[in-house]
């Protein structure tokens, strides 16, 4: 023990006086019960009621009931054309700022300025005063059109910053309605926003000193290979020739850094050396960045004109030949140099022969980037394919045991199967049920009869001593 000899330790709280007096204890109690009683619940429901407008991407639920109803496969070119007045009405548009009174001049110059190749719903426009704006301001960053005002620079950014997310719900709820021409139209959209693009904007802009008049020397049929060859950039490439030194080096640092991606394709079923039909068919798709050493990851892309720092995405589709049916998709976003998407596709029963589809690979933030490829394989059925289910010893073993529901009830599953067996021999045992009885009768009269014989001995005996009790009387007064 401690050699001091017992030894106590006392701990004590420090409340402040007045919480200790007597005359403040009736102000005391009431401010506790207001906090436990009005305060909390309060704000608990002010929380709640906050956070149940979004849903689990961000997104304003308002935004996703509005992008549902408004979607659809109408055009090819649907999301280019109404992407705009799309995300100007989208609930984080209009609930971002009023309207700014001394912004009016600047808003009717762009008006004049931008071109509308698809006019806003005037209805929403008297209705939405605020959607009107956004609508000319990302106008004006799609054209590349100066705004002058601050203000509206800094809501441009912003929109821009909440159209990542927006613009993705408007690609899966395309791709879950399986138009694939219309996800494509929306990621067209989604990239003209991150390289400021408009519809009838060249490719080339995205290049670092392009302008239009000098995307214009480039043929058009030369702007892929432009933007996606190996050979090496100097002045003799068209559009080069007026180029400086500096910006000759800036040119080939962009061509560097874009992603140049080569794709591979393989279908199989796991575990099967075939396909046959009922099978799942996995389709992998391979995409190596080839920009990229071993070892290496991609950085932001780049996009001068985007108000934040944006990682690429690819979009992985397989569709029908006639790129018209969306079947599956999915989205890449590692960064890493080699990337992989698996496809999963169910074959019905009775569908055999040759397949043929079509994969894509599609970028979210360069224009003339994008892969395609042809996948085909043979679909067997299941006698050609030889197969053969085989059933292992341990789940046949597993009908012995009894379900959840006889375990419960204290059954096995050789009781519970009894029941509803037929009895084989129903006679025989109704002669003996029978036979059973009568000797159960008999045994019973037997017994009947002992009894009756025991009581009439008994009633002999008590008259003997009945006859003898007056003689015995009588001696005893002699």
């Amino acid at each position: 023990g401690n050699p001091d000899g017992p030894v106590q330790m006392k701990l004590a709280i420090g409340l402040p006086s007045f919480l200790m007096s007597d005359e403040h204890q009736l102000y005391i109690i009431i401010v506790f019960y207001a906090m436990l009683l009005f305060v909390i619940p309060v704000l608990a429901i002010s929380y709640y009621q906050h956070h149940k407008q979004f849903a689990s991407n961000g997104l304003y639920m308002e935004t996703l009931r509005y992008l549902g109803s408004n979607i659809n496969d109408k055009s090819p070119t649907f999301g280019m054309q109404k992407g705009p007045e799309l995300l100007a009405c989208s609930a984080e548009s209009r609930y971002l700022t009023d309207l700014h009174p001394g912004e009016e001049q600047e808003i009717a110059r762009l008006e004049k300025e931008v071109t509308q190749h698809k006019r806003m719903d005037p209805r929403i426009e008297q209705a939405f005063p605020i959607a009107r704006q956004n609508h000319r301001v990302l106008l004006a960053h799609l054209q590349r059109v100066p705004i002058k005002s601050s203000v509206l620079e800094r809501e441009r950014d912003v929109l821009l910053t909440k159209s990542v997310r927006i613009t993705t719900s408007m690609v899966e709820i395309a791709s879950m309605h399986e138009w694939f021409g219309c996800a494509v139209s929306f990621l067209d959209f989604r990239r003209s926003l991150v390289q400021a693009l408009d519809v009838k904007s060249s490719p080339l802009l995205q290049v670092p000193h392009f302008t239009p008049e000098i995307a214009q020397q480039v043929p058009e049929k030369e702007i892929e290979a432009f933007l996606t060859s190996d050979a090496p950039i100097d002045k003799k490439r068209p559009g080069l020739s007026k180029m400086t030194d500096d910006q000759l080096m800036d040119i080939r640092a962009f061509s560097d850094h874009a992603s140049l991606v080569d794709m591979a394709v393989k279908a199989e079923t796991e575990g099967e050396s075939e396909i046959a039909e009922t099978d799942v068919v996995t389709i992998t798709v391979t995409l190596t960045r080839k920009n990229l050493k071993e070892g290496e990851a991609m950085g932001p892309v780049h996009a001068p004109h985007f108000a934040q720092p944006k990682f690429e995405e690819w979009w992985v589709y397989l569709t029908d030949r006639r790129d018209q049916v969306a079947m599956y998709f999915e989205k890449i976003t590692s960064l890493e140099r080699v990337v992989e998407a698996k496809l999963r596709l169910q074959m019905g029963r009775g569908q055999v022969g040759k397949m043929m589809f079509r994969v894509h690979a599609i970028c979210d933030s360069y224009v003339g980037f994008d892969k395609h490829a042809d996948v085909e394989f043979m679909v067997l059925s299941e006698e050609k394919a030889g197969r053969q289910t085989v059933i292992h010893k341990e789940d046949q073993e597993l009908d012995m045991h009894p379900t959840l529901f006889q375990s419960f009830l204290g059954l096995g599953p050789e009781e519970d199967s009894s029941d509803d067996e037929a009895d084989p021999k129903p006679k025989t045992l109704g002669k003996k049920s029978a036979e059973s009885s009568s000797d159960d009768s008999d045994d019973s009269s037997d017994d009947d009869s002992e009894e009756s014989d025991d009581d009439e001995d008994e009633e002999e005996e008590e008259e003997e001593e009945e006859e003898e009790a007056p003689k015995g009387k009588k001696k005893s007064k002699k």
